[in-house]
């Protein structure tokens, strides 16, 4: 299953790759095969899951910054 892991680099005070990344390992260990793809500014997070939706299973948003 191909999943893409949508998140703010910046979110959480700067934690949010660490937290992507996490994510991305627990959903490895669950037999997803994973993208990252960090926004880089606003609406952006809109633009990767257009891009990105007609080829991946699953889309997942890590934030908390209003990148949902």
């Amino acid at each position: 299953m191909r999943t893409v892991i949508i998140f703010n680099p910046t979110a959480g005070r700067g934690r949010g790759e660490t937290t992507a990344l996490a994510v991305q390992e627990n959903l490895k260990r669950s037999g997803h095969e994973t993208e990252l793809q960090p926004t880089a500014g606003p609406r952006d997070a809109s633009r990767i899951a257009a891009e990105w939706g007609e080829v991946a299973d699953v889309l997942v948003a890590v934030g908390g910054d209003g990148t949902i």
